[in-house]
């Protein structure tokens, strides 16, 4: 089965504002998601979940997360590993792309992180374009689709869009991904209604956070 499974790679993108439930539909994704993860929170809105591993990256080193992460726990069973406060996101991904495959990689609030465009030396870059040889799934998370890195965004399965803005420079960058039809889906969605765009198929749905998903998260 760990066969089958180191043969599926995704990336996705979560565009969404702030309180429109991107935090809960990453986390249902993570839910979803067999691998284990490897999570960056740098604002530090996660909460205690099942399987889930909380680390201040301020007091552990980078061999200390390296160890704690383990690639046995990595193939027997699935744990969440939350890394808080993380200055230097690079030096984990880094670690990760280096020495390890087969889990997923989620950095929420990405643009505190890298901007747009990502010189092609970062292992961000290296990730979003190479990734695919270890299995490495990416999930980036960012308030404004004019702050998500490119790189991310351009190797991206699929893209889930939330509440929108009328900020000119996101409404065209969303212009640029989906048709007229799809534009105005985006445009119209409510709290936790989200629109899955697949890029490979060029096709989009609606979809509402399920109850049980928010239940589980303790959201209302």
């Amino acid at each position: 089965m760990l066969q089958n499974r180191k043969k599926i790679r995704s990336v996705s993108a979560i565009l969404a504002m702030q309180g429109s439930g991107k935090t809960a539909l990453m986390q249902y994704l993570l839910m979803c998601n067999p691998k284990s993860c490897i999570i960056f929170d740098p604002t530090g809105s996660l909460e205690p979940f099942k399987n889930r591993v909380f680390i201040d990256y301020e007091t552990q080193s980078v061999s200390k997360i390296i160890n704690k992460i383990g690639r046995k726990n990595l193939y027997t069973k699935k744990i969440d590993i939350v890394i808080q406060r993380c200055d230097d996101v690079e030096s984990v991904l880094k670690l990760i792309y280096n020495n390890l495959e087969n889990i997923c990689i989620v950095i929420d609030e990405i643009d505190l992180c890298y901007t747009a465009t990502l010189p092609n030396y970062t292992y961000l870059y290296k990730i979003c374009n190479f990734g695919r040889h270890k299995c490495l799934d990416l999930i980036g998370v960012a308030r404004r689709p004019a702050n998500m890195p490119r790189a991310l965004t351009s190797q991206s399965n699929y893209l889930y869009l939330g509440n929108s803005n009328n900020e000119p420079l996101d409404l065209k960058y969303i212009k640029s991904f989906v048709d007229s039809k799809t534009f105005n889906k985006y445009q119209a969605l409510q709290k936790y209604h989200f629109l899955r765009y697949d890029t490979q198929k060029h096709f989009s749905e609606c979809f509402k956070l399920p109850k049980l998903a928010l239940k589980m998260l303790n959201i209302q």
